[in-house]
């Protein structure tokens, strides 16, 4: 059975070669975190075009990934290699944001709580890649 991965726009098929899932899980980092606050763990997900999140059902399932935010993502110059992403609840509303350390510092992206994410913003010109 396949699996599909919205995030990288691929189907990775069991079996596949190990080199190549790698190379995927390399590219597009996915995480656990609760991003809307009902503390269930959510996936989300960096890909080429941005961010993508797959909501907890509460049952051990999650709801179908959707493009939530064309920010952070490989068309934008992210690179996981340089540009370390991170979810955190950074404004103690129980919502985990987004913080990236980009080249030219930290930007975040707040959780609105429905499941998506405002604009990113850069916040701090320190903590740079160059840095």
């Amino acid at each position: 059975m396949a699996t599909s991965n919205a995030a990288a726009s691929l189907t990775v098929r069991p079996g596949a070669n190990a080199a190549f899932q790698r190379k995927i899980r390399q590219r597009y980092p996915r995480f656990l975190a609760d991003i809307t606050g009902d503390g269930r763990a959510d996936i989300v997900g960096f890909g080429d075009a941005g961010v993508y999140v797959a909501l907890s059902n509460g049952d051990g399932t999650f709801g179908p990934a959707r493009f939530v935010n064309p920010d952070l993502g490989v068309q934008q110059g992210w690179q996981v290699d340089k540009h370390p992403r991170f979810l955190a609840d950074i404004t103690g509303d129980g919502r985990a944001d987004i913080v990236g350390f980009g080249e030219t510092g930290v930007h975040i992206a707040l959780a609105k709580g429905d499941g998506t994410f405002q604009p990113s913003l850069l916040v701090l010109s320190d903590f740079a890649v160059q840095q």
